[in-house]
């Protein structure tokens, strides 16, 4: 029989070894997809011989994770089709996809308890993703997470060779980079005003209409009390 593809059983390997096994052993690797003894998957792992079909299925199924990413085919871990599709027109991790999932499935919860879509996760997200305060914070948020990676590259490269100058006189850019990072903080600041002051007035009507509606049942408690004080006169 022929042989699989060297490259193939490689990426079998690294991903039962980097991603599958987490901290069981080998031996409870094995058990858990229904082979009773260690050997199949020491010489899976150590390129010795080739996985079977069955196996392989089976581990999809136990582990949640396509063949296709089993086999190097693909990018994408996920074996549901609609998950592939949102990492592929989305270029999110299949992990912020499962989250978003997650908070979908608390909204609609929430929507039944509370019969209002206003409370809905997506409803703000989507607010979030389409309004120019909420692009302003995404932009801010980017813009960060860049120089705070490149910062703690420089950190990092500095660290391990401490002879060297210091990074900020060895890397001008990082002056401009502070610059800009204050600014992203600025921008981020003002756009979460902006939701911060309309959370606030709403706040207020809300306390304003409970203030009006409890006067109006403390003058029909007092109006009631009368009506019955006089009717036993």
């Amino acid at each position: 029989m022929e042989r699989v593809e060297p490259s193939i059983m490689e990426n079998v390997a690294r991903v039962i070894n980097n991603e599958l096994m987490g901290n069981q052993g080998v031996t409870d690797f094995a058990h858990s997809i229904g082979l009773e003894k260690r050997d199949a998957v020491n010489n899976w792992l150590l390129g010795k011989s080739d996985i079977r079909l069955n196996s392989l299925i089976k581990i999809s199924q136990v582990y949640n994770i396509s063949v296709d990413y089993l086999l190097g085919l693909s990018d994408h871990s996920s074996p549901n089709v609609s998950i592939q599709g949102a990492q592929e027109i989305t270029g999110l991790s299949r992990e912020a996809i499962d989250a978003l999932h997650r908070h979908k499935v608390n909204s609609d919860n929430m929507d039944s308890f509370t019969h209002s879509e206003s409370f809905n996760f997506l409803n703000a997200i989507n607010d979030l993703l389409c309004s120019d305060e909420g692009e302003k914070i995404i932009d801010s948020l980017v813009k960060l997470r860049l120089a705070l990676v490149a910062v703690s590259e420089l950190l990092r490269n500095y660290q391990d060779n401490p002879g060297q100058n210091s990074p900020v006189l060895e890397y001008p850019n990082l002056r401009s980079w502070e610059v800009d990072t204050k600014s992203c903080i600025l921008e981020a600041q003002e756009a979460l005003s902006g939701y911060i002051q309309d959370y606030m007035k709403a706040r207020e009507k809300l306390r304003a209409l409970h203030l009006l509606k409890e006067e109006a049942l403390d003058k029909g408690e007092g109006e009631e009390n009368g009506e019955h004080s006089r009717a036993q006169r």
